[in-house]
């Protein structure tokens, strides 16, 4: 049987409405000095079973990020491409730069950086023997208060 060929493709290009305020943008926000955004895509590249990895950011990063690239030796990042209006455009345009000769691609957030190897790999097998599938973690989702938009008040129940 012949190796599926597996394409990721990862989604750093919105706004972030919910980061505004800080100085930097939240994908290229430094983790112990590395950008949240290269973080990820290690993380995907880790995975010997990924063959190649499509990034799509904004128009104003894709420089700084065709260089983090560079500097981070992401060789599994086959194309930067920009991103859409909404996320599901950006998730098309990102589609349209797979290669076609990939069987399945992982679609991944940019600034979702602690996904392990054995998860992705875990993932990416399940959707071969079932032609589809989605790794998913329990919510642990808590409500702040801020009065001001930048401090917690409060967490609520």
């Amino acid at each position: 049987m012949m190796k599926q060929r597996v394409c990721a493709i990862v989604v750093a290009a919105g706004k972030g409405k919910r980061f505004r305020g800080f100085s930097v943008e939240k994908p290229y926000v430094p983790i112990f000095k590395i950008p949240i955004l290269i973080r990820s895509l290690k993380a995907l590249s880790r995975s010997s079973l990924i063959d190649s990895i499509v990034l799509v950011v904004n128009k104003k990063n894709r420089e700084r990020a065709e260089k983090l690239i560079k500097k981070f030796k992401l060789n599994k990042v086959s194309k930067v491409v920009l991103g859409a209006g909404r996320r599901a455009y950006s998730v098309l345009n990102g589609l349209r730069q797979i290669d076609s000769g990939c069987s399945f691609v992982l679609i991944h957030d940019g600034v979702r950086p602690y996904i392990e190897r054995t998860d992705i790999d875990r993932c990416i097998k399940t959707a071969v023997r079932h032609k589809a599938a989605v790794l998913a973690v329990p919510s642990k989702d808590s409500i702040k208060k801020s009065s001001t938009g930048f401090y917690v008040d409060k967490t609520l129940p």
